[in-house]
């Protein structure tokens, strides 16, 4: 036997029927006879969740039309081995751990490529550590914006891996610029209309720009 210990919010524990429990209300979420799998949904990506999600992400990347959403089995084949410069990964929370593996292998293999992950918050401790150490950047995007409302109850993480630099410190992870980012997204409120993809949007075009720039310029934007 597997045990997977989940993080369930509070929020999501009323909705399900747990929470009232104890106050002897019977009819309330997987009590009224919904199935519990409807309250914890491993199986189904942000995207699939969240219908107005993809809109959203098309909205703000650079290049919306180079964008490719990788498919399930797109992660083992498309991602690896045949050159696509902008991936757009959404695995399910369950599946989560091969496709950060996966990922992993991609980030090696196609360095001048640049992916982007959404996971819903779900069963992290399977492959969150790895993520982390993987993307440039982590973030965590809080519930009650159009593109992820407060019905999916767990917020959403955003990982980005940017190109490889051709030079030291060879990639964008742990520099000023990321601490920046993360700082910045932290302090916007999820109902902020257009402004966190503006951040992003800005983060992108000026981590790719620093590709063309010489060391010496580039150096003193990297330090901390």
């Amino acid at each position: 036997m597997h045990l997977h210990v989940m993080h369930v919010a509070g929020k999501h524990m009323m909705v399900q029927g747990m929470d009232g429990l104890s106050r002897g209300d019977m009819l309330t979420g997987v009590f009224g006879g919904n199935g519990m799998l409807a309250y914890v949904p491993l199986h189904l990506s942000a995207l699939e969740q969240s219908a107005s999600l993809a809109s959203w992400l098309l909205g703000w990347y650079p290049h919306p039309g180079s964008l490719v959403v990788l498919a399930p089995d797109d992660c083992f084949d498309l991602a690896i081995n045949q050159r696509v410069e902008h991936c757009l990964w959404s695995p399910a929370p369950a599946a989560a751990e091969v496709a950060v593996e996966q990922l992993c292998h991609a980030r090696l293999k196609r360095a001048n490529s640049t992916h982007l992950i959404i996971i819903p918050r779900l069963m992290t401790s399977r492959w969150r550590k790895q993520l982390t150490k993987a993307a440039d950047v982590v973030l965590t995007l809080p519930l009650g914006g159009d593109y992820w409302g407060v019905s999916q109850h767990e917020p959403l993480l955003l990982a980005i891996c940017f190109p490889m630099l051709r030079f030291s410190p060879w990639r964008l992870k742990g520099t000023l610029i990321m601490e920046r980012m993360v700082g910045s997204v932290s302090q916007m409120p999820a109902t902020s209309k257009g402004g966190l993809g503006i951040v992003l949007r800005e983060l992108c075009l000026q981590a790719w720009a620093l590709d063309t720039m010489p060391r010496c310029v580039v150096r003193p934007l990297l330090q901390r």
